[in-house]
C-alpha cells in the first residue's frame, strides 16, 4: 500500500485540471504530493500495470481507468491471476 500514491491518484481521478497541471509539471505536482515524478507521470498516463505494481488500491485504479477512458483490462487483463488478485 502507498497511501501517499492512493491520495494522489484519488485526486487527480476526480480533478481533472489537476491532471493537466501534472502532465504540464509532473515534478511539481510530485513535490506537492510527496511522491517521485515517475508516480505522476504513470497516473497521467493511466500506466494501471506500473501503479498496480506500486500498490495503489484496485478501486481508485478504476476510478483513475474511468477518468481517463482507459480500459483497465487492456492493462491488468494480461497480469498472472496471483498479481491481479494479491493484497499488501
Amino acid at each position: 500500500m502507498n497511501l501517499r500514491l492512493d491520495r494522489l491518484v484519488r485526486r487527480m481521478a476526480r480533478d481533472p485540471d489537476l491532471l493537466r497541471r501534472a502532465g504540464d509539471d509532473a515534478a511539481a505536482v510530485a513535490a506537492d504530493a510527496g511522491v517521485t515524478a515517475e508516480d505522476v507521470t504513470d497516473v497521467v498516463l493511466a500506466n494501471l500495470a506500473a501503479l498496480h505494481a506500486r500498490g495503489v488500491h484496485p478501486l481508485l485504479l478504476m476510478q483513475l481507468a474511468g477518468a481517463t477512458r482507459t480500459d483497465p483490462m487492456g492493462q491488468l487483463g494480461s497480469l498472472p491471476t496471483n498479481e491481479r488478485t494479491r493484497t499488501k
